[in-house]
């Protein structure tokens, strides 16, 4: 069981104490049952890997920006461009390079307003 400590614990002589690093397991251990057990990730599953060939990883990518609502200015718009953005790296396999290009040239047209270059 995790010991709870104070402010007064953790600073003796205004020397900080090394504490033990926790797994998640660990920690998760003394939860109490309502709390949610973590689920695994997108990219934990081995049937949803990036195709390795990068014409393809460019079309699946491509295809996923058509659907992408447009982002808005002032309806959260940073929100909906920055989650494209993460998962044209994460799930499609796109580099830094190729998600720049591929949200300046296919899916910043349809923005209001478009993103300066710097912005994105």
């Amino acid at each position: 069981m995790l010991k709870k400590y104070s402010p007064d614990d953790i600073f003796i002589s205004e020397t900080p104490v090394i504490a033990k690093k926790y797994s998640l397991d660990e920690i998760l251990q003394d939860c109490p049952p309502y709390v949610p057990k973590p689920v695994k990730s997108y990219n934990s599953s081995p049937n949803r890997a990036a195709p390795s060939d990068p014409k393809t990883r460019l079309e699946r990518a491509t295809k996923y920006l058509a659907k992408v609502p447009p982002a808005i200015q002032g309806d959260n718009g940073s929100r909906t461009t920055f989650i494209a953005a993460k998962k044209l790296l994460t799930q499609c396999g796109l580099t830094p390079e190729e998600t720049y290009n591929l949200l300046l040239h296919k899916y910043n047209p349809r923005c209001c307003p478009p993103w300066t270059e710097d912005e994105l």
